[in-house]
């Protein structure tokens, strides 16, 4: 397996940690990553899997005699899918409070939502973790950049996730993943009943990556509310599925200021979504696939290394357009992006109110140093 960008500070965690979270998208393999690094430490562990309701009533009541049965005389306890508690926020300072011997991981598929103090010092501690499909940077480490250029085209059409790297199927291994988030990623407190809905929502939103879109478009579509679609929206978001950017503007004339755009966190599950794995040189949304692929790889990037910085879109009523803008300490970069190996000019409207940010392009040739700036 390949070895994730945070496996030597989560081999430590949980070599002397008595707690680790990650948090990464269904069917990313967070139990594998955790059970291979206690296998190779040669700590005993025993899982629990709250996807199954039977387990989750273990966590009705936080008390010191929670793991004191016999299956617990283990290292380390494993729980699964913790976005279904709900004392979480209890069961966390109760383990910190080293009221119990053996150290706890709690994997999620549904991003945390924790109190602000606490997550801040999970994370000043390093005991939380992202995990997503692999990024360009971990690929590279592990084949060498040469192999990884290579390999690139294959990466913007089946994406990242570990078992769809090298497979065979890649296409059947994405549907089963795609199926399962959509069944399984959601938290206790929110639930889909129309999953054919949902799904109809995504791929709206697949077949229109990067361009920006209305909750009203899309519930046009699909008849659904804004309301109805919003908290769909949000869902994927949270499930690690979608990246949502807002329209950067300082009230200019033309300047777009209420819409999104959305991307995929994995170029692989969007096309699995239109059921579209034809090669780039055939496609007519393949300077989309590459646009999706580098935004997406540069938010992974980012939040693995738990910088803080913030992505927008940048548009006219015009159509002239920034399909990336960062901002951070550093100040601001903007982006434009291309398949081919030319370069872009500035937009004229961009230039005239913003002439202070520099514009690159992002194509064939510079995409690297993009890709790995912290």
């Amino acid at each position: 397996m390949i070895r994730y960008y945070f496996h030597s500070t989560l081999k430590k965690n949980l070599l002397s940690g008595k707690m680790v979270l990650i948090q990464g998208p269904k069917g990313i393999g967070k139990e594998s990553v955790v059970t291979e690094i206690c296998n190779e430490l040669g700590k005993t562990y025993y899982i629990l899997d709250l996807s199954k309701k039977t387990n989750r009533k273990f966590f009705d009541e936080v008390n010191e005699s929670m793991f004191t049965d016999v299956k617990f005389n283990v290292d380390s306890i494993i729980i699964l899918e913790g976005q279904y508690l709900s004392n979480l926020s209890t069961l966390i300072e109760f383990v910190l409070s080293d009221n119990i011997k053996q150290q706890i991981t709690i994997t999620f598929s549904y991003q945390l939502n924790l109190d602000i103090k606490i997550q801040k010092a999970l994370e000043e501690n390093e005991y939380l973790h992202n995990i997503y499909p692999y990024t360009f940077y971990e690929l590279s480490n592990e084949i060498s950049l040469p192999e990884s250029e290579r390999l690139l085209d294959n990466r913007i059409l089946f994406g990242s996730y570990p078992s769809v790297y090298n497979s065979k199927n890649p296409e059947i291994i994405l549907k089963s993943i795609l199926d399962q988030s959509l069944k399984t990623i959601f938290s206790r407190n929110d639930r889909v009943n129309k999953i054919n809905l949902l799904r109809k929502v995504l791929q709206i939103v697949a077949m229109n990556i990067g361009q920006p879109l209305s909750y009203f478009e899309i519930g046009q579509l699909c008849n659904l509310d804004n309301e109805t679609v919003e908290r769909y929206i949000d869902l994927m978001i949270n499930a690690h599925l979608l990246v949502k950017l807002s329209c950067f503007h300082n009230e200019n004339r033309y300047e777009l200021k209420k819409s999104h755009v959305f991307y995929f966190l994995d170029n692989g599950i969007r096309n699995v979504l239109i059921n579209n794995f034809n090669e780039l040189e055939i496609r007519s949304d393949a300077e989309n696939l590459w646009r999706n692929w580098l935004i997406s790889e540069k938010i992974k990037w980012h939040k693995l290394n738990g910088t803080k910085s913030e992505f927008f879109f940048w548009q006219t009523h015009t159509s002239q357009s920034i399909d990336i803008m960062e901002i951070n300490n550093n100040g601001v970069n903007a982006y434009r992006t291309s398949l081919l190996k030319k370069f872009l000019k500035e937009p004229p409207l961009f230039k005239k109110y913003y002439p202070e940010i520099n514009v690159q392009t992002l194509n064939r040739l510079t995409y690297l140093t993009f890709l790995t700036k912290k």
